[in-house]
Formats: structure tokens, C-alpha cells, sequence
């Protein structure tokens, strides 16, 4: 299960409904929920509280075009454009739709971060974005037999099923493209 109300389901629902994904490496560190549950109880129950930080981020994540891979595999057709036709299709979107799910989050992928001349894209594509140390969480986890699966075409299949057995996400069809209508994007 999955928390649809978040930035990144509403990203691959807009991609999957529209067909066109941002041509970037945006970073999918996802860590499931029952992995995070019990990476958290055995770092609870097995080290002494002594002021170290835990990241629990995956040792193993993909990168936006895996999904794009994986929605066409499922029968949605998705191309890649340049992020700047994709933003502003996104914004063209989310102004005809003021309720779409991505509308919330549109400023970020437009506008720079608060306080910053540096947008999202500059963020994980200019290598601004920190990496997270894993050290203390992999030195507290070894031995438990705790494993985080990699973010792969399986878990991401996993994902994208449950959305559709859910009805967050439609069925792949041409009536989905046409309602979204992104319009000629090069």
C-alpha cells in the first residue's frame, strides 16, 4: 500500500494519464513502509539512543526513466520530452485542472526553491541534492537480516498494480491520453 496523496504518486499518475515524462534522472529512493517498520524496531530495540542519525534511504534506488519503462511494459504509452515542454505542459494541465492530484505540486518543478536561485531539475541534475549517509543504519542493520528491496522493475510493477487495482490509476487506454490532452509537445 501506498499513500497516494503524495507528490510522487501524483507524478506517475500525470505521466501514466498524459504519456509524456520529464527527460531526467529524478532519484526513486523508495523504501517500503514494512521495510521502514522494521528497520525501526530493530534499530529501537537493538542500539542505545546516543545521538546517531539513522537515514533509512535504499541502497539501491532507480531513476525516473525505470518508471517510464515500466508504465509502456504495462501498456501506456509514454515518451520522454525536455523537461521544459514537460513543465510546461504541467502547468497548462493543472490550470485547465485545478484539482488534478500534481496540481499541489507544480511549483516545485517551476519555481526555485524558497530562499534559492536553484529549481528541482538543478537539484538532482546539477548534483545539489545531498546524499545520506547510510553508515549508521548499515552498521546497526547487519547481521538482522533486514533487507530493503532495490527499487527494480518488481517493486515498481508492485506499485503500479496496486494503484490500478485501487483505481488510482486508469487502465491504459486512448480515452486516457485524450482526456488529458497535452496538446504538441516537441
Amino acid at each position: 500500500m501506498w499513500n497516494t496523496d503524495t507528490m510522487m504518486c501524483a507524478l506517475f499518475r500525470t505521466i501514466a494519464e498524459t504519456g509524456l515524462a520529464p527527460d531526467m534522472a529524478l532519484p526513486l529512493d523508495f523504501v517500503p513502509v514494512d521495510y521502514t517498520a522494521d528497520a525501526i524496531t530493530h534499530l529501537i530495540t537493538h542500539q542505545e539512543p546516543d545521538g546517531r542519525v539513522y537515514h533509512l534511504t535504499n541502497p539501491r534506488p532507480a531513476r525516473l526513466p525505470l518508471i517510464v519503462e515500466r508504465l509502456t511494459a504495462m501498456g501506456y504509452p509514454v515518451r520522454t520530452v525536455p523537461y521544459n515542454a514537460w513543465t510546461e505542459m504541467l502547468a497548462n494541465l493543472t490550470a485547465r485542472l485545478p484539482d488534478h492530484p500534481m496540481a499541489p505540486y507544480v511549483a516545485m518543478f517551476i519555481e526555485p526553491a524558497r530562499d534559492s536561485e536553484v529549481s528541482v531539475k538543478q537539484m538532482y541534475t546539477d548534483g545539489v541534492f545531498p546524499a545520506f549517509s547510510r553508515h549508521n543504519t548499515d552498521a546497526a542493520l547487519a547481521g538482522s537480516g533486514l533487507v530493503c528491496p532495490p527499487v527494480d522493475a518488481g517493486l515498481l510493477d508492485t506499485y503500479l498494480r496496486e494503484f490500478r487495482r485501487s483505481g488510482f490509476l486508469a487502465p491504459p487506454s486512448a480515452s486516457n491520453r485524450a482526456a488529458s490532452d497535452p496538446g504538441d509537445i516537441a
